[in-house]
């Protein structure tokens, strides 16, 4: 008796972490496919004061010759509230968008619609014909000159970047970038979002297989139960040990950075 409750106790920790992650993919796909109608709200006229925690960020883009457009929120899924301080540069063709969590996003936009942005300390790495993301992690100055020299790149093809020179500017370049662009950059956390939810479907249905096998089962004696429960731990753990190293994984590829 004393080895099934043990299993037991293995297949709750092992359903708690198929939940957890499950319940994350859920989040996560809403907000990767709500991404392209979602529309931020411009509350520059609050003129919030920047955190403590952001200060440094502020200074060095200001010594990069960037200063404040505004800010913007925009609500996401599970009742939380993103916000983003914009900055742009001296020229009005690079705006820096700086988030809570101490994100740095360089962004550039040409006639033909096309972007390049650099992220820092973590962002994506990927490049189409006209979409360019990439991350630099080994600082702000970094990433900035490495914002410069894929503008250089694109200029030939695409001309000059336009000029982001008020809120309107750039939240008509943000219903552009939604609805042309945003699939492209939340693929990776859509892709993320499949596999959690589908961790726990799989989780799910071992859980419903196993309940059918013990009602066909001879149920006066604890052997059925005890073999039943062994082979769901062996089928489940593998795919809770996935889903639980999914989002790190993930993460990974969001700070794989350019010197």
């Amino acid at each position: 008796m004393g080895f099934f409750f043990m299993e037991i106790i293995i297949l709750v920790i092992l359903y708690l972490i198929l939940c957890n992650r499950g319940k994350a993919g859920f989040v996560t796909l809403r907000i990767s496919f709500g991404a392209g109608g979602r529309r931020s709200q411009d509350i520059s006229a609050q003129e919030l004061p920047v955190p403590p925690e952001l200060k440094h960020l502020v200074g060095a883009l200001a010594d990069l010759g960037f200063s404040r457009l505004g800010e913007v929120q925009v609500k996401i899924p599970g009742g939380q509230t993103a916000l983003s301080r914009i900055y742009v540069s001296a020229d009005k063709r690079i705006f820096a968008e700086l988030t809570e969590s101490r994100i740095v996003l360089f962004t550039s936009v040409f006639p033909d619609d096309t972007v390049v942005e650099t992220g820092f300390p973590v962002g994506e790495n990927f490049n189409t014909k006209v979409f360019r993301s990439h991350t630099v992690t080994t600082g702000i100055e970094q990433a900035h000159q490495h914002q410069l020299r894929e503008i250089k790149a694109y200029r030939r093809p695409h001309g000059i970047p336009r000029k982001i020179e008020t809120m309107e500017d750039y939240r008509a370049w943000e219903a552009m970038y939604r609805a042309k662009h945003v699939s492209r950059k939340m693929r990776r956390h859509t892709w993320l979002g499949f596999l959690q939810t589908a961790a726990l479907g799989v989780g799910i249905a071992a859980l419903l297989a196993a309940f059918v096998y013990w009602l066909g089962s001879e149920k006066t004696t604890i052997e059925p139960m005890l073999f039943i429960a062994l082979v769901l731990i062996a089928a489940v753990t593998p795919v809770a040990i996935a889903a639980f190293f999914l989002p790190y994984i993930g993460d990974w590829g969001s700070r794989r950075g350019r010197q």
